[in-house]
């Protein structure tokens, strides 16, 4: 049995609201598009999961069986809809960054500063490591991206984009 996840979904709404009309509203579809879902779920689970009232609508015992199922599985769904949209959103996350001690000192800390005071909510771990390491800590993707100093040899699946001339001088 293949049923549209559209129905399970208005399944859920329906079972929540106890009405058609108020989970087509929740929905931003016309009512009788709910009805039909729901007439088109009975036939393909080939029972009846809900009772009729004046009232609304009661989920019968095989609705509730189901809603049981249901019910999680679409709240799970909608949370990680609303957590993909947080972290899109930049509201929340986690960025793995990898520096060597030279350009995290004299490059890198201002930007990260600015970043904090721009998202807030995004975790920002940085690692400190030459840039041997942190190429290769970038290669085993236990850093997002690196900020390093030339030359080095760039990995298969790394991308070198020079941000900064950089001199050292000694004195």
């Amino acid at each position: 049995m293949t049923i549209n996840f559209e129905y399970y979904k208005v399944f859920y709404y329906v079972s929540c609201y106890g009405s058609l009309t108020a989970a087509a509203k929740e929905l931003c579809i016309s009512q009788p598009a709910v009805s039909q879902a729901v007439r088109q779920l009975e036939k393909e689970a080939g029972t009846r999961l809900f009772s009729r009232t004046s009232k609304g609508v009661l989920l019968t015992r095989e609705g509730e069986l189901l809603y049981r199922y249901v019910k999680s599985g679409v709240e799970s769904l909608l949370e990680g809809q609303r957590m993909l949209e947080r972290m899109l959103g930049m509201d929340m996350g986690e960025v793995r960054i990898g520096a060597s001690d030279m350009t995290l000192q004299f490059f890198l800390l201002p930007f990260l500063e600015q970043f904090h005071q721009q998202f807030p909510n995004i975790k920002v771990n940085v690692s400190n490591a030459p840039t041997p390491e942190t190429i290769e800590s970038l290669t085993e993707g236990r850093i997002d991206f690196g900020v390093v100093t030339t030359p080095f040899e760039a990995g298969k699946g790394i991308r070198q984009i020079p941000v900064m001339p950089f001199r050292n001088v000694f004195i």
